[in-house]
C-alpha cells in the first residue's frame, strides 16, 4: 500500500519538473522587459494545460482525506489493542445453597416384593408309611407272608441291607425286602470307617459272625469288620503294616472272624439301646433318629429280640453309604 507522501510525490512530478525550470534571474528579467508572458527555456510555446495553483490545492485535499483515513484506521487499531489488553474480569462464583435449602429429589418408590409362598412345615422326622409300616409287625409274620406270595420260589435265604444315608435297615428274603427298621449310626456317620476311634460306621460287604446275649446294649449281632478291602485301604494309607494285613486276610480265607484289635478298629455290632424317638402328628407316626454310637448300628430292644431269634450265623450284611 502506497503512503500519502509517495502518492503526493507521484502526482506532483510534472509540477516539480516545470518549477525546476522557473527560477532564473535571466528569465525573470527577460519577462519583465518583454512586458508579456515569457516561458522558461526548454518549453516550446506555452505552460502545461493545468496551472500549478489548482493542481497543488487538489493534491493537498487528497492528502488530507487519506490522512484522515489513516488516522481512523490507526485509532481503530489502538482501540482494538487496548480492548485486548484490558484485564478480564473472572466469572462470578455461584454460591451453592446449603444442604438444608437444597431441593431434595423425592426417592424412587421402592418395589414391593411379593410375599413368599408359605413353606409347608417340615415333618418332625421320617414318616412311617408305605413299606415302612412293616416296622410295626413281627418279623416272623412278614416272612410268612413273603413265603405265601413266592410259593415254591422262596428258598428262605435271609440277608441284611443297611442304608446309612436313609437311616434304615431292611431284612430281605431271597433278595426281596420283607421288613424295614429305623436305625441310629455312629457319631460321625459320613464316610466309611478307616481307623479305630473315628466314630464312623463301616461300608461294604460283611457277614454276621457272632450273637452276643451279654451285650452292654441289651443284645448284639457281630459284623465281620474289617474285610479285605478295609485291610487293603489301611495298608495303602499306612494305618496297618504288612503283618497285620496278612493276619486279616488269613482269617477271612478260613471263614473266621477277622482280628478285632488292630488299628483299623473292630467290635462293630448291630445292637439295642434305641435309635431315637417315635412321634405322632396328625394321626401319623414319625421317627426322629439319633446317631450316638462309636460306629455300630443301633435299634430298639424289641427289634433286636426278633433279629436274634431268626437270623442265623453267616447271614450276609451289606452296608451302603
Amino acid at each position: 500500500m502506497r503512503t500519502s507522501a509517495s502518492v503526493f510525490a507521484g502526482e506532483c512530478a510534472p509540477v516539480a519538473q516545470w518549477t525546476e525550470q522557473l527560477p532564473s534571474k535571466q528569465w525573470v528579467a527577460r519577462s519583465s522587459r518583454a512586458g508579456g508572458a515569457t516561458f522558461p527555456p526548454g518549453l516550446a510555446s506555452s505552460p502545461p494545460n493545468r496551472e500549478p495553483a489548482p493542481l497543488l490545492a487538489h493534491s493537498s485535499e487528497r492528502m488530507r482525506t487519506k490522512g484522515r483515513l489513516a488516522f481512523t484506521l490507526i485509532a481503530g487499531m489502538l482501540v482494538v489493542v487496548a480492548a485486548g489488553c484490558r484485564p478480564q474480569t473472572p466469572p462470578k462464583k455461584v454460591k451453592t445453597p446449603p444442604a438444608s435449602k437444597r431441593i431434595k429429589t423425592p426417592p424412587a418408590p421402592k418395589k414391593v416384593k411379593a410375599p413368599p409362598a408359605p413353606v409347608p412345615p417340615a415333618p418332625p422326622g421320617m414318616a412311617v408309611s408305605g413299606f415302612w409300616t412293616s416296622w410295626g409287625r413281627p418279623l416272623r409274620h412278614c416272612l410268612a407272608a413273603h413265603r405265601a406270595r413266592a410259593g415254591s420260589r422262596c428258598h428262605g435265604a435271609l440277608s441284611i441291607v443297611i442304608e446309612k444315608s436313609k437311616r434304615r435297615m431292611v431284612i430281605c428274603c431271597d433278595g426281596d425286602p420283607v421288613k424295614g427298621y429305623f436305625i441310629g449310626l455312629g457319631r460321625n456317620p459320613k464316610g466309611a470307617k478307616e481307623r479305630r476311634g473315628d466314630g464312623r460306621t463301616p461300608e461294604g460287604h460283611y457277614y454276621l459272625w457272632r450273637k452276643n446275649r451279654q451285650s452292654r446294649f441289651y443284645l448284639s449281632l457281630g459284623v465281620s469288620y474289617p474285610n479285605r478291602k478295609d485291610a487293603d485301604r489301611g495298608l495303602a494309607l499306612g494305618i496297618i503294616d504288612q503283618t497285620t494285613h496278612a493276619r486279616i486276610c488269613r482269617a477271612l480265607q478260613r471263614g473266621k472272624p477277622p482280628p478285632q484289635n488292630t488299628r483299623l478298629g473292630g467290635n462293630i455290632y448291630i445292637h439295642g439301646g434305641g435309635m431315637g424317638k417315635i412321634l405322632r402328628e396328625g394321626g401319623k407316626r414319625f421317627v426322629r433318629v439319633r446317631d450316638w454310637t462309636e460306629g455300630c448300628v443301633a435299634l430298639r430292644n424289641s427289634d433286636m429280640e426278633e433279629l436274634m431269634a431268626i437270623l442265623p450265623i453267616g447271614t450276609p450284611i451289606e452296608i451302603r453309604g
